[in-house]
């Protein structure tokens, strides 16, 4: 088997189907299997997965919990075959012979840690999908949600218009190939993490590890940014958020930063707490942050 795809899903059944409709439309000349963790969806989701998995399409691993996105993941790295692993989001789909591409280039290049294709918006507009590895400061600032004053354009990658190939420190998880040599040096995700980082850290853990990371503009794939994540409320995100970015740098062994990331977490437990009433109000300028990256 060449290539492993892992997606992983929860209550996104139009998108799922999307999504796999178009790997298999768009993967030509590949030996390919698909494998989908469903985590607990309500919805039809399980109904079509299993009709997919009774017709031997893809291999479909029900759970009976949300297993959210690092656990998802390593449950399809436990069946995945393949030589090489694409972790692929249910809101992305394929356009061209995109993967025939992107694997191409990766066996091209023995140090690649992780290549990562251009994403694109649905409206065929380019989505910012890299940035530099985090900072205590630039946290900071996200934390209290002043990233749009203070623009972080190192840590955004501002400078860079996604349009060129390069080296970059961190690459977003939507759509991730690495191959099994490299995962097994640098190791699965991090379950511990709740909904963030867990793809940062991932993409430090390739670094140490002295591979690199690459942004290949040659080859795109379509990503309806973060349906999933928008059914989370934005107190819980915020939760979540406080509990990884610390997560994050105690791994490194950045004592000082988890304590006064530590100190910070409640002030900006409060934000999000008025921000979302605020929404909830329907005070002008607020709906639209209902769904902000936080």
């Amino acid at each position: 088997m060449e290539l492993s795809i892992i997606i992983v899903t929860w209550n996104s059944r139009e998108d799922i189907e999307r999504c796999i409709d178009s790997v298999f439309t768009h993967t030509k000349n590949i030996n390919f299997e698909v494998i989908v963790v469903d985590n607990a969806s309500s919805d039809d989701t399980p109904d079509y997965l299993g009709q997919l998995a009774e017709q031997n399409k893809i291999v479909c691993i029900p759970s009976q919990e949300n297993l959210g996105f690092a656990r998802g993941n390593n449950k399809g790295l436990q069946q995945a075959r393949g030589d090489y692993i694409l972790f692929l989001n249910p809101d992305t789909y394929l356009e061209d012979n995109a993967l025939v591409e992107l694997l191409t280039e990766y066996k091209k290049h023995p140090s690649l840690g992780i290549l990562a294709p251009q994403l694109h918006n649905p409206d065929g507009t380019i989505q910012r999908s890299c940035r530099s590895l985090p900072t205590l400061l630039d946290q900071m600032i996200i934390l209290f949600k002043l990233h749009n004053i203070f623009k972080l354009k190192k840590y955004f990658m501002l400078d860079f218009d996604h349009t060129s190939r390069r080296s970059v420190g961190q690459v977003m998880g939507a759509a991730m190939l690495m191959s099994k040599k490299v995962l097994a040096s640098v190791g699965e995700f991090d379950s511990s993490f709740k909904r963030n980082f867990e793809e940062v850290d991932l993409c430090a853990r390739v670094h140490h590890h002295e591979y690199t990371i690459v942004f290949t503009p040659e080859t795109h794939v379509v990503h309806a940014k973060g349906a999933s994540f928008k059914q989370v409320g934005l107190i819980t995100k915020q939760r979540y958020w406080n509990h990884d970015v610390i997560r994050y740098f105690r791994k490194r062994g950045q004592h000082k930063e988890v304590m006064i990331l530590r100190m910070l977490q409640f002030p900006a437990l409060a934000i999000a707490a008025i921000v979302q009433t605020l929404i909830w109000l329907r005070i002008p300028g607020f709906k639209r942050l209902k769904n902000s990256e936080l």
